[in-house]
């Protein structure tokens, strides 16, 4: 959305603050994506990508409808809170998309995640162009309602279109072979290069 910060400036939000509107979706897929993880396997994958789907769905509209708040501090307030959101959906979406991914091609994971990251690429290199397009034709909102739409109407054909997954993620199978909790796992991706010899590291390999 390059055209936030324009929008932000003509409600009198400094730069720190449309700063903040793009950071905070980072900073809530940071906290979100731990506790996808945990709910995919309980919630089911994809269950979880078709609520993840119209939660974005839902955000991104109402993000469009923030055209019509004039005032910065609610302006502002309400793009943190729909951003959060967003947040919070597009990690439950990308989190079973890569589940299901794994699933469907477990002798090909490489080349199946390479696909999908070279989709998500290429999203982040036209979505600005095409949302810009679309603020010039049709005002701040337009582009909203547009993804929002598409959005809802990936969420209503996924149930029809999803592939059969292999539910192999139970309460029990998390821990997984070794006795591997979720809690230590995370503590595998945490953990920074230079500490792979600490006996913490050695005792999950």
């Amino acid at each position: 959305m390059p055209f936030f910060t324009h929008e932000a400036h003509a409600r009198g939000l400094d730069s720190t603050a449309s700063g903040a509107v793009y950071s905070c979706f980072a900073l809530a897929q940071v906290l979100a994506f731990p506790v996808m993880g945990w709910l995919a396997p309980r919630f089911g994958v994809a269950r979880l990508y078709v609520f993840g789907s119209v939660f974005v769905g839902i955000s991104t509209v109402v993000f469009g409808l923030l055209d019509y708040i004039s005032q910065p501090v609610p302006f502002l307030a309400w793009s943190l809170i729909t951003r959060v959101a967003e947040a919070a959906g597009t990690s439950a979406a990308q989190t079973s998309a890569r589940t299901i991914i794994i699933n469907q091609f477990p002798e090909r994971v490489n080349p199946a995640i390479s696909i999908e990251e070279f989709m998500m690429g290429a999203d982040l290199c036209l979505g600005p162009a095409l949302g810009g397009a679309l603020y010039a034709a049709g005002g701040y909102g337009l582009p909203f309602y547009a993804l929002g739409a598409l959005f809802f109407f990936t969420a209503a054909a996924s149930p029809a279109l999803m592939p059969t997954v292999t539910d192999h993620s139970t309460e029990g199978s998390e821990k997984g072979t070794g006795g591997r909790s979720y809690r230590e796992m995370l503590l595998v991706f945490l953990m920074p290069t230079s500490g792979s010899s600490s006996p913490q590291f050695r005792s999950l390999r």
